[in-house]
Order: C-alpha cells, then sequence, then structure tokens
C-alpha cells in the first residue's frame, strides 16, 4: 500500500514515545522492568551517561517525526533505554537511521552499552551492536545483527579492536518492518514477553506482529 512507509514511521513515533517515557520514569524511580532496585553503579553510571550524552526530551522527538518532510529518521545516542535487568551497570543507548521510502527501505538501529569502570578511575567502557536490513550486492542482504566497535564514524571508548566486524551477520527472522526491527532490539536487551512491561497501552495491528507474536506476547486486535 502505498501509505505503508508513512503508517510505519508513525507507529515507530508513538513506540519511541511511550518507550522514551517509560525509560525516564525507571531511571528516576530507580528501578528496572520488574521493579526491582538498581545498583548504585548503574544509577551513578546512568548520571555520568546524561551528562555525555544527553537524552532528547519528548517534546523534542515529537517535533523531529512530526516535522519530517519525508518517510525518514536519524536520531544519534538520543533514545536512553530503560535500565537492564542483567549486566545492569550497562546503559544501553539507542540510535537509529530510517529511509523508508528508499526500496528496500534503509533500517538500521545502534545500540551501544556504556559503563564506567570505577576501580579504573571511573573509566568508560563501552561495546555496541548493529541492527540492520540487508545491504543490495552484499553477502549480508538480509535482516541481521553484527558486533561494531564504532558508532556514527567514532571508535567506541575502550573497546577491544579486535573484535570481528563482518562475522557472525547473525540472521533475523522477521518481516520487513521496521516496528519489528525495532521489536527484535528490545527482545535482544529485554527477553521475551517484555512487551507489556513497556508498551501495554499500545494496540498495533498484525502487520507488525505476527512473526514475533509468540516471544512479545501481543494482545490480538
Amino acid at each position: 500500500m502505498s501509505d505503508s512507509p508513512k503508517k510505519d514511521l508513525a507507529i515507530m513515533r508513538q513506540l519511541l514515545e511511550v518507550l522514551l517515557r517509560k525509560s525516564f520514569r525507571l531511571w528516576d524511580e530507580g528501578k528496572d522492568m520488574d521493579k526491582e532496585s538498581l545498583s548504585d553503579n548503574a544509577i551513578s553510571n546512568h548520571q555520568y551517561m546524561i551528562e555525555s550524552f544527553p537524552p532528547i526530551k519528548l517534546e523534542k522527538l515529537e517535533k523531529i517525526v512530526g516535522e519530517a518532510a519525508s518517510n525518514s529518521l536519524s536520531l544519534e545516542r538520543k533514545i536512553h533505554l530503560p535500565p537492564l535487568n542483567f549486566d545492569s551497570e550497562f546503559i544501553p543507548i539507542l540510535s537509529t537511521t530510517l529511509d523508508l521510502d528508499k526500496s528496500p527501505p534503509e533500517i538500521s538501529f545502534r545500540i551501544e552499552m556504556y559503563r564506567y569502570k570505577s576501580e579504573s578511575g571511573c573509566k568508560l567502557q563501552a561495546i555496541a551492536f548493529r541492527f540492520e536490513g540487508g545491504h543490495k550486492d552484499s553477502l549480508h542482504d538480509y535482516y541481521h545483527v553484527q558486533l561494531t566497535t564504532e558508532c556514527h564514524g567514532t571508535s567506541l571508548p575502550d573497546c577491544p579492536k579486535w573484535i570481528p566486524q563482518q562475522i557472525p551477520c547473525i540472521p533475523i527472522l522477521m518481516d520487513s518492518s521496521v516496528v519489528s526491527m525495532l521489536f527484535c532490539v528490545l527482545v535482544s536487551l529485554y527477553g521475551k514477553g517484555f512487551y507489556p512491561k513497556i508498551f501495554r497501552s499500545v494496540r498495533i495491528d498484525d502487520k507488525y506482529a505476527n512473526s514475533l507474536r509468540h516471544i512479545l506476547w501481543i494482545p490480538k486486535v
């Protein structure tokens, strides 16, 4: 359908706004997704990251997406995700570059995971993952996830340079929706059944849910 990219971006905007509200609330409360108290390391690391990469305000996100002239979106290190239940000293930060008017659509998410190693003079450490659509004329012409040692043209701090960046290129079994790709990103961080913990008030149609319904537990609409 001709309006599909516009609809995809509208759903994407709604999900990002809900995700941002949830993240702000949990960090303010000092709780993880299961309402367990965060460790002192997790809280202090997040405070450092707010200074290094200030999170986008909800009003700014709404303006960026609402004023987009095309079905595209670019956000670098702006979405501070909710606290993690495991390895909770790492602060996950989401970036995205989308151009849904291209054929095939350009879909790219980055998850940068930062922590401060206090025993070495509060040294910043990081690792990152790329969740991407297929690359034309490439062996990786399929939806996949890979490790990476850099983001946005900058090397990650204290990330081992020897990490392989071409393989493994792990396939993601899903449809071609940007919304489904975001769900894959969040499942990788928060596990099976995260959907009702974050998006309880959001109802989406089967286009975005069928390929992942068995792990998202999305109510039928």
